[in-house]
Order: structure tokens, then sequence, then C-alpha cells
């Protein structure tokens, strides 16, 4: 097995690559690289036609080189073409030159969430929150065509020049009809190691989960400014996905603890014990979104507001209840005397006198109420835990 460093791709060896394109390729101006992938290089180039920069893709011509390392290139571009939606990088053009397929897709000027990790450290959690979210939009767009991109991480979420994130590079992309195996021609898993779900790592089948379980790693490391799990090799890595429990954000990452809860979740070993679909995720995710700024992660998670409306309705009945006059008491003449058979010093503090039973629901019509509230108030204070997941 091929070992690399934990962002890099786990494939087979690749041999020595040729020398990057310069000057006119077809229609396009090539100015610079701007990365390179398992099976080709991306450059900033410029269609002369319409006069739009755009990103080029390029197959590597590999000495040697397996017809499925092509086709997979192939498959790539019919893959991103067929789905259009606003979270997924746009494709202008597809064809092949002097035996040398391509893929002219929308340049993201943003550069990718890699690139801000690198820059910034963690990411402040409502934004790294929000491109999960753009994520997740884009991958459900993915799984509802029949797709797994089986390499989500922070390297393939590009951002725009608004903030706003775009999946790219379907190089290893799977149709959820293929029946072929999830592994390389030299029986190696393929996929980046830092963020392969534990199925992944072991070449099993996969399906929709194993997606999630990467976008859940992803948000990891976005909000902690590095990968889930660290190791000395890929395979250490590898290993830790397969065997150790969902990770812990650092302790001073400042992020609601519901933050941890969808992380864990998400990365849950058992694929079945993760969430439906990435549709659910990025609800959950939402509605984190839609909490106070002020949750923190420290102590007793936030309380949704809902469930503290009725409490703080019953409190406020009980104190309105509280200070409204009390009824006249009208006087019970007894055949000796006309004084009231109701002694003044009935009262809080003169504990030893009573006051007639026949009376008591009159004098204080609310106490039974408070009563039955203030075990409703002591059943709230457990029950509203505020949990979204």
């Amino acid at each position: 097995m091929t070992q690399r460093t934990q962002h890099s791709r786990l494939t087979t060896p690749t041999p020595l690559l040729p020398a990057p394109l310069e000057g006119a390729f077809g229609k396009y101006r090539i100015e610079r690289v701007l990365g390179s992938g398992a099976s080709g290089t991306v450059y900033l180039a410029l269609d002369s036609i319409f006069d739009r920069s755009v990103a080029l893709k390029v197959f590597h011509p590999k000495p040697n080189s397996p017809q499925e390392h092509r086709e997979r290139f192939i498959r790539e571009a019919r893959s991103i073409a067929k789905i259009n939606h606003p979270r997924i990088v746009s494709v202008f053009d597809v064809n092949e030159i002097d035996g040398r397929p391509y893929i002219a897709m929308e340049l993201m000027r943003g550069g990718s969430a890699q690139q801000a990790i690198d820059a910034r450290g963690p990411i402040p959690w409502r934004e790294a929150t929000q491109w999960l979210i753009d994520a997740c939009e884009a991958v459900a767009s993915a799984h509802q065509a029949g797709m797994l991109h089986r390499d989500i991480k922070p390297g393939n979420l590009l951002l725009d020049e608004h903030g706003r994130v775009k999946l790219g590079d379907f190089g290893l992309v799977k149709l959820t009809s293929d029946h072929d195996s999830n592994i390389t021609l030299n029986e190696s898993p393929i996929g980046t190691p830092s963020f392969m779900s534990p199925e992944q790592c072991r070449s099993e089948a996969l399906d929709e989960s194993s997606d999630i379980y990467s976008l859940g790693a992803t948000y990891f490391a976005l909000l902690a400014g590095k990968p889930p799990f660290q190791a000395d090799s890929a395979l250490g890595v590898m290993f830790a996905h397969c065997s150790s429990p969902p990770p812990v954000l650092p302790s001073d990452i400042d992020a609601p603890v519901d933050c941890e809860r969808i992380i864990h979740r998400a990365m849950q070993k058992d694929p079945s014990k993760r969430f439906d679909s990435t549709s659910q995720l990025a609800n959950t995710l939402g509605q984190l979104l839609g909490r106070p700024a002020s949750a923190a992660r420290e102590g007793r998670p936030p309380r949704r507001r809902f469930l503290w409306a009725i409490p703080a309705a019953l409190v406020s009945a009980i104190l309105l209840a509280l200070t409204l006059p009390l009824p006249k008491k009208p006087k019970l003449a007894s055949p000796s005397s006309s004084k009231s058979v109701v002694d003044v010093s009935a009262t809080p503090g003169n504990p030893a006198a009573k006051i007639p039973d026949p009376n008591r629901g009159e004098l204080f019509p609310n106490l039974n109420k408070i009563a039955q509230h203030r075990g409703e108030l002591n059943d709230m204070e457990f029950t509203s835990s505020g949990r979204y997941i």
C-alpha cells in the first residue's frame, strides 16, 4: 500500500508526470498551474473565444496508463455536466485535444476551504457551518443523481467571491448503479485518508452514508483547523478512522456543543447510526445557525427557547395570581355575636392559627394550581435538553 501525506489521496503509485502545459491549448491560453490531482492538472486559463478565465483540468498522459484512468477522467466530466446545481462547480466545456481529454470549469476565485484553514487557522463556527451546509446541498444533489463523491474534504470545497462554497473534483465519483469495487489496480483503497469513512478505508461497498461521514470529518477540520485523526502514516490515519471514537473539538474552540454532537453523529462507525441523509444533516446545521451566537461549549447545553416559554408563562400566571387582591370575606354571623368567626390572627405570622376549612379554597383560589405548576416546573427543568440530534 502506498503511504503518503494525510491530506493526499491514497491511490496507485504515480509515474513521472509530463511538463506542465504552456502557451496555447486549443482555444485556451494557459496562464499558470492551480493544482494537481490524481488524474489531472488544473490550470488557470483564458478562453479566447468567450474572453473569460476558467479552471482547465487536463488529463495526465502517464506512461502505460491503464484505460481505466482515462475512463475515470471522462466519467468525472460527464458526472459534473449531468448535475445542474448552484452549489456544484459549473462545467463549460468537455473535449479532447491531441489525445488529451480536458474539462473547462468555473473558476473559483476564493480558493479552497483548505487554503483558508492554512491561512487563517480554525474557521469561525458560523462560517464553517454555512460552508458545510453548502457542501451538503451539493452532495445531496449528487446523491439524487445516483452518484457518490468519495472524496469530500476541505480541499474540494471551493469558495466563490462571495464566500459561498461549491463542491468540486468529481474525479473519484462512483455511480451507485455500478458494482465495481472501491479499490485501485494494486488493491489499495482510493480516497483521501484523513476524510475517508471506515468502510471506505476497508474497501467495502459504499453508499450515501460514506459521504456523510466525510462531511462530518470535514466539519471537524473546518472548526479545529486540523484533520480529525493524525498519525505518522496514511495507514495509521485509516486505522484511527476504523477503531477510534469520534474526535473531540479542542477546548479552546469557541463553538456550540451541538457542533460536536453533529460531528459525532456523522462520524459514527456504524453507518446506520449516522444521519439518514445529507439533507437531514443540512437541516440540522441550519437549525444550529438559528441559535444565539453566545451558545458556548462549556457547561450544560443551551435549552430551546420554545421549551422555556411554557414554564415562563406558568410563572407569570402564578405571580399575577398572587398579586391580585383577595376577595372580600363575607362575615358569618353567630347566634351570640356579630363578630367574624375568622380570627384576624390567622396570618402567616401566626401559623398556629387555623383558617376554617370551608373557606380555605375561597381565600386562596390559586393554591391548588400553584402546587400543580410547581411539579410541572420541576419536570421542565430536566426535560428541556435543547438537543437537535
